[in-house]
């Protein structure tokens, strides 16, 4: 999801760069991309905070990595 964003705001960048009838210069395209990386940082982070307590798609990499004490504390919450 966050490589789309990106993916997103350098095509958006370069074309609105290249594209001149738009009227947009090279530091007002940059910017609507800079738009589009920090939107995309705020919802994939709230998504990631969503989803990643209830996550199983780790559950090999935690079971396997229960020495970490950051682990231990995610853990410990759930209890």
């Amino acid at each position: 999801m966050f490589t789309s964003f990106v993916g997103l705001s350098c095509f958006l960048g370069v074309y609105f760069t290249v594209e001149t009838k738009y009227g947009y210069s090279m530091g007002d395209a940059f910017t609507l991309a800079g738009w589009v990386v920090a939107i995309g940082a705020f919802v994939s982070s709230g998504v990631l905070a969503r989803h990643y307590p209830r996550c199983r798609c780790w559950e090999r990499l935690k079971d396997s990595d229960e020495d970490s004490v950051e682990l231990q504390d995610l853990f410990e919450r759930d209890d």
